[in-house]
């Protein structure tokens, strides 16, 4: 989960179907306005967005519930560390560099 700023009030949740059976996920749960000094309004959200089979979360689910989604990753899924420090464990290993 993050948080994120919108221009508007965005939708609690977005479900987007998609040809191979996976859907994309989208949960906004509105957290708290601020105004800048030219007196425009942000909308601060807390959000998590991920992709996953159709048949393994509904959109009825999501919509029972989309604060449930908030922390939710699917089960497999690669984190942004686990692809950084693989990045780096191959870096290294065609540089030549022992590393554990």
């Amino acid at each position: 989960m993050t948080n994120a700023a919108f221009s508007e009030k965005p939708d609690k949740y977005g479900y987007f179907k998609l040809a191979d059976g996976s859907v994309d996920i989208f949960i906004r749960i509105f957290d708290h306005e601020e105004t800048n000094d030219d007196g425009e309004v942000s909308y601060i959200c807390k959000v998590n967005e991920f992709r996953t089979k159709q048949n393994l979360i509904t959109e009825e689910m999501v919509v029972a519930n989309p604060e449930k989604y908030l922390d939710y990753t699917p089960p497999g899924a690669i984190t942004e560390m686990d692809r950084l420090e693989a990045v780096e464990s191959a870096l290294l290993e065609l540089m030549g560099v022992e590393h554990d």
